[in-house]
């Protein structure tokens, strides 16, 4: 599958001095941060506040939806992260993901789908799959 998915990548400050693994939080945005034009990405959340010089002890991974109304193509996302895993120095016990409105029901389906990638799972204001039945708690049973 052609990934076209655009993404932003933020590393910690000495990243590239050290030889440590880092946790990695994947955010995913509102409905009106979609589309072609990535800058849209950084008008909130953690990409405003790393704009705005904020710095985290962590990788921060910010794909942006292709559409401006529907949901997250999230075989698109997945795929998007395993290239940033392969990429980056990532401690694969710490992979979180986070989403606000649009992106919190992609949070949701992203946990829903591959429930081994992910320690913790944030949505902020996003629904979920009604058919979800939950489960342990645990993402990773």
């Amino acid at each position: 599958m052609k990934n076209d998915l655009k993404y932003l990548m933020y590393t910690p400050n000495g990243y590239e001095t050290s030889n440590d693994s880092y946790p990695l939080v994947v955010w995913l945005h509102g409905g009106d941060q979609g589309g072609g034009d990535i800058e849209k990405v950084k008008s909130s959340g953690m990409p405003k506040l790393i704009e705005e010089g904020k710095q985290f002890p962590f990788l921060v991974f910010s794909p942006q939806n292709p559409s401006e109304e529907l949901l997250y193509p999230i075989e698109k996302v997945e795929a998007a992260l395993e290239e940033v895993i392969s990429k980056y120095r990532v401690d694969h016990s710490r992979i979180y993901i986070v989403g606000y409105s649009r992106g919190g029901f992609g949070a949701w389906a992203m946990a829903e789908q591959f429930p081994q990638k992910f320690a913790a799972v944030v949505p902020i204001s996003g629904g979920g799959n009604r058919h979800y039945r939950g489960g342990s708690g645990n993402l990773h049973s």
